[in-house]
């Protein structure tokens, strides 16, 4: 396969970041994440360093609890994925995608 400009690398991370938060601050987090995400684009980062992404109309979650034994105790972590196909230019591929498996309450 031929790699153009814009064809990424295998798995080739375009942004990290790490953060703590109070309790009413990462519920104003997912609050942002979801008032863009029903905008269809958002913005993560600021400055040179900032990832501007349009967003499809379905995507694919996957949703996991893990608890891992550390030297201050149990560790829990939720992570949520969320994953979609882009283009060579980024932009999403639409794709139909069937009704969510969980729910949160």
């Amino acid at each position: 396969m031929t790699q153009t400009p814009n064809t990424p690398k295998r798995n080739q991370k375009l942004l990290k970041s790490k953060g703590d938060f109070s309790r009413e601050e990462l519920a104003a987090f997912f609050e942002s994440l979801a008032e863009r995400v029903r905008a269809g684009d958002m913005t993560l980062g600021t400055g040179d360093n900032a990832l501007a992404m349009d967003l499809p109309g379905a995507f694919r979650t996957t949703m996991e609890v893990t608890d891992s034994r550390k030297r201050r105790g149990i560790e829990r972590e939720l992570e949520i994925e969320i994953d979609w196909y882009v283009d060579e230019n980024g932009k999403p591929i639409a794709e139909a995608g069937p009704a969510s498996g969980f729910t949160i309450s």
